[in-house]
């Protein structure tokens, strides 16, 4: 285990300033007289301060769905009704009730609605001219330009189609490019005058470099297949090409394709090297990426190490990355340690380089190489100490020290843990030290039981939405009873002060500049519609793929998150707020009710409340669990293949509903309410395979059961803060961690009670067969 290290560069304190290093304040008499007769200069005028930027004013009202009755309400009910029947294929009736409008983004909409319903009925004339009215710049304007190009074609006008799509961009290739490409490509086939077979194959080939296994891709293919034996080889599909086709895979994770595109182009790729450095390094980047992916790292190492020899700038550093993990994963410890301090001997600039110290510490950590494994992380506090893995590499230090028996040394570890912002972007990392700085104080230093009971008392207090606030207080009242009555009492206090406090301000002042963005605009006027769905497409539109950096004003965020939460999207709302608080985390104060209510919504309450009424663990835990799982998207599927609001396994949702005596299609699972029927089964079950211990439900719900019982044999006499911190699966530690931290914070905003949730904090073996003394009584549950 790692020895105790000494913290100069971050523990030291700043000795006074020498004479020599302060200005001489005394002065002779005659430099006096001197000074008596200058002329005092005139002072610079101070800057003027620049004003406040201009915010809107809006009541929730204006914000708000109309009444079905109002002249809003019944235009929009209209072209929703429109929509309906265009979606149930009823394409007459959606022209017929298809409103004919003034202007505006609910006429642009009900024109979009009839152009479908036309093109459906194959009146394609007529469809082309009323999206000929669809308004530049606005949502659908660009799918209105591909129909209108696709409509030219299928009329034998390949001219009309081409001088509608104009010449490619070349700003980046996205979905819409590759469908205009497809069409390009088309009507120069069908034109086929001089030079445009040529044209055609170059059109499809952009198609199959830059959307691999799209529908457009399945086309394109087809295409080249039939146009490339006209042209010569030089225009064909090239090595360079198959290339751009792997960079375009490795951004979907389409590592079989890649292999099965490049792996007999190795040798190719290397003699490409000699005048095209850049496409080699891409390729070859992409299939040692790809075997890496694969767990085949006999492939990928050799094919990283080529890379490695050709790469430059941040491919470079991505290959030295996945190069060193690799020849770890494959029993090359040594040179995986090597070549992950290459990251910072030699990119010290990238982001990528405070990590590469990270994962040497832990590999020589794993090795029992102790002295190395504290070099390694020594350096990284030192040299990158805005680093985002400075807290996790701290904690590994003050944890190996924990571990090892040696508290004390984890001491000054965990101290300069603790002394971060509990509320910037390592406040995990700050917590867990003031949480642990507390509990090694209390065992191992009793003369300083005060401060850590202190220290336990504001964690408590302070931090009662989080995971070491509830340890906090659950510890307290082991070690100090009454003070923690006190502090549970004003815990319970500041929630029900919270839950009484206005959900959304009396009236929101978001920037004017934001206001004023079309797509806002033109959602508040489908919101007031009634048409939420389409409203928050034009927010989200609106708002960018970071909106928490670009719009990183509380008050804008806050309101566009109503917006969403009025749109009936919960998942973006949520989000908006969820990755601000990431940096800049609020006070549970009733100042910040509507923030923490938006961030942490009773969405789908109806269905989880239903579903959870006859179990003896809190809704709010599952409620927790949901926006972890799934961010209240219902529909949403990961990289795994769960499915839905709790995530489900498809195995695993037909076996519970199997035992349930009901049976299920996997597009069933879609159902928001037919989902958390089925994920609220299958967690009680695990809630009673752990005889009601629900950290280890949690674990087991994404763990699996079987892993969490190896880890309680294994480690079941350590108590539950320890024993989380020991989960071997980062993302089950962390996962944990997570929902109770959800748990507790419904159970503050939301719960009868608003105190900690109940928790089993004692040892685990223990605790499972109910004989833990910290067993709350029922009441406690919020």
């Amino acid at each position: 285990m790692l020895l105790r290290l000494g913290l100069p560069s971050l523990l030291l304190a700043v000795a006074p300033l020498g004479r020599g290093c302060v200005p001489d304040t005394t002065t002779s008499v005659g430099a006096e007289q001197a000074e008596a007769v200058v002329e005092a200069p005139t002072p610079e005028p101070e800057p003027a301060t620049p004003p406040p930027p201009a915010r809107a004013s809006l009541a929730p009202s204006e914000v708000r769905p109309a009444a079905p009755e109002t002249a809003d309400g019944q235009a929009g009910g209209a072209v929703k009704a429109a929509i309906v029947a265009l979606e149930d294929g009823r394409f007459d009736d959606a022209l017929t009730l298809a409103p004919r409008l003034d202007g505006g983004p609910l006429a642009t909409l009900s024109d979009w609605t009839r152009a479908r319903a036309l093109r459906a009925l194959d009146r394609p004339d007529e469809a082309f001219t009323v999206l000929s009215a669809v308004p530049e710049g606005g949502r659908y304007s660009s799918e209105a330009l591909l129909a209108r190009s696709e409509i030219s074609l299928e009329l034998g006008r390949a001219d009309q189609s081409l001088e509608l799509l104009g010449p490619p961009r070349d700003d980046g290739y996205d979905s819409f490019e590759a469908r205009a490409d497809l069409i390009r490509a088309r009507a120069y086939d069908a034109r086929r005058g001089k030079g445009d077979v040529e044209a055609a194959v170059a059109a499809a080939k952009r198609v199959w470099r830059g959307a691999p296994g799209s529908q457009a891709d399945g086309d394109a293919k087809v295409l080249l297949g039939a146009l490339e034996p006209k042209v010569g080889q030089g225009l064909r599909r090239s090595l360079v090409d198959s290339v751009a086709r792997a960079k375009s895979l490795g951004t979907r994770h389409g590592k079989k394709s890649i292999v099965k595109l490049l792996s007999g182009e190795t040798e190719a790729m290397v003699t490409l090297g000699a005048t095209d450095p850049a496409t080699a390094c891409t390729g070859l980047f992409e299939l040692g990426r790809a075997y890496h992916k694969q767990r085949t790292y006999g492939e990928s190492v050799p094919v990283l190490s080529l890379a490695d020899s050709l790469c430059a700038g941040n491919e470079k550093v991505k290959t030295v990355y996945l190069l060193a993990q690799g020849k770890a994963r494959s029993g090359n410890v040594s040179g995986g340690i090597t070549t992950f301090v290459r990251l910072a001997d030699d990119h010290a600039e990238h982001t990528y380089a405070d990590d590469g110290l990270w994962q040497a510490s832990r590999l020589a950590l794993d090795e029992g190489r102790n002295d190395e494994a504290a070099r390694h992380a020594q350096r990284l506090v030192d040299e990158f100490p805005d680093g985002d893995m400075r807290g996790s590499t701290l904690w590994n230090l003050a944890w190996s020290a924990l571990a090892d028996g040696r508290p004390m040394d984890a001491l000054p570890w965990l101290e300069v843990m603790a002394a971060g912002d509990p509320r910037g972007h390592d406040r995990e990392h700050v917590l867990q030290g003031r949480y642990w700085q507390a509990r090694v104080l209390l065992k191992s230093a009793p003369e300083r039981s005060d401060e850590a009971l202190r220290a336990l008392e504001l964690l408590a207090t302070e931090h009662p939405l989080h995971w070491y606030g509830t340890l906090g207080g659950w510890l307290l009242s082991a070690k100090a009873p009454d003070r923690a009555a006190a502090v549970d009492a004003a815990v319970r206090s500041r929630a029900g002060t919270m839950q009484a406090a206005a959900k959304e301000p009396a009236r929101f002042e978001p920037l004017q500049e934001f206001v004023d963005l079309p797509g806002v605009t033109d959602g508040m006027v489908l919101l007031r519609a009634g048409l939420g769905e389409e409203a928050a497409q034009e927010f989200a539109r609106a708002l960018g793929t970071k909106p928490h950096e670009t719009w990183a004003d509380p008050a804008t965020l806050l309101f566009a998150a109503h917006l969403y939460e009025e749109a009936g999207d919960p998942a973006r709302s949520h989000n908006l707020l969820r990755r601000a608080c990431k940096t800049a985390f609020p006070e549970a104060e009733p100042a910040q009710a509507a923030t923490l209510t938006h961030a942490w919504p009773r969405a789908f309450a109806a269905e989880i409340d239903g579903h959870t009424a006859d179990y003896d663990w809190d809704s709010l835990l599952f409620q927790g669990l949901v926006r972890e799982e799934s961010a209240f998207s219902p529909t949403v599927v990961s990289w795994a293949g769960a499915i839905g609001l709790s995530q489900l396994m498809w195995p695993t949702a037909k076996e519970t509903a199997r035992r349930m005596g009901i049976r299920v299609r996997r597009a069933d699972l879609n159902d928001p309410s037919l989902n958390v029927r089925i994920g609220t089964t299958y967690f009680d079950g695990l809630a009673k395979r752990w005889n009601g211990h629900l950290p280890l439900a949690v674990a087991s719900y994404n763990a699996g059961p079987g892993a969490v019982k190896r880890w309680v044999d294994a480690r079941g006499h350590l108590e539950l803060d320890a024993w989380v911190e020991t989960i071997p699966y980062d993302q089950t530690r962390h996962y944990v961690k997570r929902v109770v931290s959800s748990w507790q914070a419904y159970a503050f905003l939301y719960g009868d009670t608003g105190g900690w949730v109940p928790l089993r904090v004692g040892p685990v073996a223990q605790a499972i067969k109910g004989s833990d003394p910290t067993v709350p009584p029922a009441s406690s549950g919020g």
